[in-house]
């Protein structure tokens, strides 16, 4: 019996534990104290009648500049996921096609829409050894193959909605090379274009680094008034 009561006593101390913890972190959360936190995963998804539709950050990667400064190396992009929701089966996780935007594509998505639709493509034929291509399908591919020909992320204005839809279309003359992978389609209605719009517009100073770079420009202009003085 003493055994049973010491059981339930340690397991009671490592529920109360793990309340604590959450606590403590929310509390942190809240009021901004969590530097102690080193990665975070930011998105917004569409859940439509047969797809999800994922925005995700892809942060810029910058590089050493002189003896202590740095400057912007890549910039960053917009990712958006593709899921399929199969019935029966869920949705096909295995199965995502990604289409990555550069800042210059938000910012013609943004101009465009709601006013005009608007076609982005991709080349999967690239040649290997072209760098920027390798990173092209490291973000634009499906996970698991990679096809012959050019994917297309098409976003319509429709009367009550925005549809953003992705396809792939064979360049390729060869009958036998036809890709047959049916489109996936999700439509926005006003308020989650809205919340994409301000959070595309939002993120382009971030993926070019302006934000984190201005605030280091501004503080070393600042120490540069003390030591003049």
């Amino acid at each position: 019996m003493s055994a049973f009561l010491g059981g339930q006593s340690r397991k009671l101390m490592r529920i109360s534990h793990m309340i604590r913890s959450r606590n403590e972190f929310y509390n942190n959360f809240q009021h901004g104290r969590c530097i102690h936190l080193k990665r975070a995963f930011p998105q917004y998804c569409v859940n439509g009648e047969s797809a999800l539709l994922c925005f995700k950050p892809i942060m810029p990667e910058f590089k050493p500049a002189g003896k202590e400064g740095i400057a912007l190396q890549n910039a960053g992009r917009m990712l958006l996921a593709f899921t399929r929701n199969s019935p029966g089966r869920g949705f096909l996780w295995t199965e995502q096609i990604y289409f990555s935007l550069s800042v210059e594509e938000i910012g013609l998505l943004i101009a465009h829409i709601p006013h005009q639709p608007l076609k982005i493509s991709r080349n999967l034929n690239v040649d290997s050894n072209d760098e920027g291509g390798v990173k092209d399908r490291k973000y634009d591919s499906i996970s698991t193959t990679n096809d012959i020909g050019r994917k297309v992320l098409s976003i319509v204005p429709e009367e009550y909605a925005i549809k953003f839809s992705i396809d792939y279309v064979d360049d390729s003359l060869d009958a036998s090379s036809q890709i047959t992978r049916e489109a996936m389609e999700v439509a926005m209605q006003a308020g989650e274009w809205e919340v994409v719009k301000s959070t595309l517009k939002e993120s382009i100073p971030y993926f070019l680094g302006w934000n984190h770079m201005m605030d280091i420009a501004t503080s070393s202009a600042i120490n540069e008034v003390g030591t003049k003085n």
